[in-house]
């Protein structure tokens, strides 16, 4: 949290001192630069790998948090600029027995790319500094009951 309020404060102390939007920068001035590092574009993959469609529901507002069918191979993804709580999430439903929601972007994950993948047996993270995918827990929280027919 408190390193939030410091980025926060450093990019408001850049964009009001040189009077200018910093998104409306070019890209290689100091102040757009300054931002882009302390607020960095995220690009998110999700796609299938599973041997079957599943539904998807992610919060985000490309999909207009709709139920949406993912076919076996397809794949979706999104950008965002991670200022302060950058909270993306996505529903997937597997099967009966594998279903339930995970933290699509999070700081902890540090990535800008972040690559996703379903399985018949889960949801994986592609963990770059290991070149490994890591199996996610799936939570279930208040979308227990959602219909994905």
């Amino acid at each position: 949290m408190h390193s939030i309020n410091i980025k926060f404060m450093v990019v408001l102390n850049l964009c009001v001192s040189f009077q200018r939007p910093c998104l409306g920068e070019p890209v290689n001035s100091f102040p757009q630069r300054m931002f882009n590092l302390l607020f960095p574009m995220v690009t998110v993959e999700l796609r299938n790998n599973a041997s079957h469609h599943v539904h998807v529901k992610c919060g985000v507002e490309k999909f207009k948090e709709e139920m949406m069918l993912l076919n076996a191979g397809d794949a979706i993804s999104w950008e965002f600029r991670e200022i302060l709580f950058p909270l993306k999430w996505c529903y997937v439903h597997i099967d009966n027995d594998n279903q339930g929601v995970f933290w699509a972007s999070h700081v902890r994950l540090q990535c800008t790319h972040c690559y996703w993948s379903i399985k018949d047996d889960g949801v994986y993270f592609y963990r770059q500094n290991l070149n490994k995918w890591i199996n996610q827990r799936l939570f279930l929280d208040s979308i227990q009951n959602m219909d994905v027919e």
